[in-house]
């Protein structure tokens, strides 16, 4: 049991783990910050522009504008956490 316990506790393979969460959890990060700007930048384009021959098209997007500035207003957290390596 002692010996299962030493490998894996072993310090390669704590950093092996480490390495590989980071890596993860980065790629997760990034991955929500760019749809947080996707939304970000519908909501901007959606307040930019009206035509009359537009009009289903623009109630669409003042509901997804809607939508987005609910969003942006309740983030799941108070922005990015970077993980470094030690």
């Amino acid at each position: 049991m002692g010996g299962l316990r030493d490998k894996l506790l072993h310090p390669d393979v704590i950093a092996a783990f480490v390495e590989a969460y980071q890596r993860e959890y980065n790629a997760a990060r990034q991955a929500d910050i760019a749809t947080r700007r996707g939304k970000e930048a519908n909501w901007r384009r959606s307040g930019s522009m009206y035509h009359p021959s537009m009009k289903e098209k623009m109630s669409a997007l003042e509901e997804r504008r809607t939508a987005i500035e609910v969003e942006l207003a309740n983030p799941r957290d108070e922005g990015p956490l970077r993980l470094h390596q030690a």
